[in-house]
């Protein structure tokens, strides 16, 4: 993929715009070859995991992952635990695998680790009892008209780090404040040493289209607490687990990301300023290919993720 032609071809007044506009300015021109490599290369980010896999991480705690996400999922004495059900077609294959391994056991609590329609969707395949989420959810859900189809209601609404005791098994649902959203909440199970952290990080992959909705600042306060936890299994809710080494690896990734940015742009001006793309290729792209170019989905996703960077700094966020 040339960096330098894609960069240099986002000729915009401000980061806002060059954010919004780069790719599809790019996808605009068919004929041209980084272009067309870069969609393809997009496409095969997202279906690089097309099967299905039901993981035991300790006895009585799963992970269900299914094409491009993954959740967690929790056996108790009063019914299993399911943190995000993501899509019906998700749920509905996380539903067969729970009635094939356990026949007769029933889904009691289903929980929205946060708003976004990408998580909370296909509910109703899992039948559950109960329904926990931030309370605030109902507040982004309610401009959502008809996108608000599939979504189960909450039937507890909760607010701040919260502790749940289900058939046994205590919970700690970490507020992760204006991070990732500001409904985001993260899952440790102090007695298993697992940790969900929906969003907030990937073992050693890029995360998808840049990291839509990320507050800089709040998200890297989050990740901070996160690795802070004495915990053993990482379980991000997209592509492959991990350990705390990996969490504390990709909270690297991003410091040094942000830090090569800023100092880039400080010495260099906007983008849009002559020769500025060169000296960010040079400057940025290169030594996080040389450090990170083996991770999952460095090469679909680095751009984006280097405009969100971009677009952080001008706005401050």
């Amino acid at each position: 993929m040339n960096l330098i032609r894609l960069f240099e071809r986002a000729k915009c007044a401000t980061y806002l715009m060059l954010a919004c506009g780069v790719l599809f300015l790019n996808a605009c021109d068919f004929g041209d070859v980084a272009t067309k490599r870069f969609l393809q290369n997009a496409s095969v980010y997202f279906s690089r995991d097309a099967g299905a896999s039901f993981t035991r991480l300790s006895p009585d705690v799963f992970s269900y992952q299914k094409g491009f996400n993954r959740n967690l999922v929790l056996r108790t004495s009063a019914g299993f635990v399911v943190i995000d059900c993501f899509n019906p077609d998700f749920a509905r294959g996380l539903a067969d695998e729970l009635r094939e391994r356990f026949p007769g056991e029933s889904v009691h609590t289903l929980i929205y680790s946060h708003y976004h329609l990408d998580h909370v969707r296909g509910g109703a395949e899992l039948a559950p009892a109960r329904v926990i989420g931030h309370r605030d959810l109902k507040k982004y859900w309610r401009f959502l008209e008809l996108d608000r189809d599939g979504i189960l209601p909450l039937t507890r609404e909760i607010n701040g780090d919260t502790r749940l005791n289900i058939g046994g098994l205590e919970l700690r649902l970490l507020d992760m404040g204006l991070s990732h959203t500001d409904t985001l909440f993260a899952v440790h199970l102090p007695e298993s040493r697992v940790l969900f952290a929906p969003d907030l990080g990937f073992v050693r992959s890029l995360p998808p289209a840049g990291l839509p909705d990320m507050y800089y600042p709040g998200y890297i306060a989050a990740l901070e607490r996160l690795a802070k936890i004495d915990f053993d299994t990482y379980v991000p809710s997209h592509f492959q687990t991990g350990k705390r080494a990996d969490l504390r690896e990709y909270l690297t990734f991003l410091k040094e990301t942000r830090a090569l940015v800023r100092k880039a742009y400080d010495r260099h001006g906007p983008i849009a300023e002559p020769g500025a793309a060169g000296h960010y290729y040079d400057e940025i792209y290169l030594p996080l290919k040389a450090k990170y170019g083996d991770w999952v989905g460095f090469d679909e996703m680095i751009l984006p993720f280097l405009v969100r960077n971009f677009a952080g700094v001008y706005l401050g966020y």
